[in-house]
């Protein structure tokens, strides 16, 4: 068994899997930003295991918690429930920190992200704002939204 985590162009076969496969999960999710608010977003991650795709990242901008500048956020990840359990989440968690210096992420499992060295930097009742890389805490910087 040969597992493979690498970026695949939006357009790619393996693009419109993971594509589909998110869709079916969550609907909301309906095709790959390339770019907003003038940021480029990193390109999709697959988990191809034995020619097989079974997992996958995707990523978006959107505005840094109570800040005005944009920020790249994970915005998906997805395992296959047969390939749960295994370690594959995590993977993908630890290979999304190379498309992006700062990464951004809304959880309901902080847990998860936070045992790979990310911070939980916000909670409200949309779940837990996680961040890793160069990340301005609004909690202990209230003008943080004022920098940058």
């Amino acid at each position: 068994m040969s597992m493979m985590i690498h970026q695949v162009d939006f357009k790619s076969p393996d693009a419109a899997k993971l594509l589909v496969m998110l869709t079916n999960e969550w609907g909301d999710l309906t095709a790959f930003e390339e770019e907003r608010d003038g940021l480029k977003v990193p390109k999709p991650l697959v988990a191809v295991l034995d020619e097989q795709l079974v997992g996958g990242a995707a990523f978006t901008a959107y505005k840094r918690p109570k800040g005005t500048d944009t920020v790249v956020w994970l915005n998906a990840l997805y395992v296959l429930p047969s390939h749960r359990g295994g370690g594959l989440g995590s993977q993908l968690i630890d290979a999304s920190i190379g498309v992006s210096p700062t990464l951004y992420a809304l959880t309901d499992i902080p847990d998860l992200y936070t045992k790979l060295g990310w911070r939980v930097v916000v909670t409200d009742d949309n779940g837990s704002v996680v961040a890793k890389g160069d990340v301005v805490d609004p909690q202990a910087d209230p003008q943080a939204d004022l920098k940058s």
